[in-house]
């Protein structure tokens, strides 16, 4: 069990109504944050890094980036898609 899996298991027991399972918008190697606009107002998806044995865990890239480090680029949700 990863360490992010034994605090989700722990966080469910203790907070039992915030979370229920593992986010839609995560995979094994990222987590999807949200959107950042550029200074000319174009928008592009923000991830961070979640993979325990990459170099870069917790860092936050774009998608253009995961692609690059060969990382596995989870879904966005529906609702937050632009």
């Amino acid at each position: 069990m990863s360490g992010f899996q034994r605090y989700l298991d722990y966080f469910r027991k203790r907070y039992p109504k915030v979370i229920h399972q593992v986010p839609e918008y995560q995979s094994k190697d990222a987590q999807f944050l949200g959107w950042q606009t550029t200074e000319k107002g174009e928008k592009f998806a923000l991830f961070n890094i979640i993979n325990r044995d990459h170099p870069r865990r917790g860092s936050t890239v774009s998608e253009e980036t995961l692609r690059h480090l060969n990382l596995q680029v989870p879904a966005i949700p529906d609702n937050l898609k632009l």
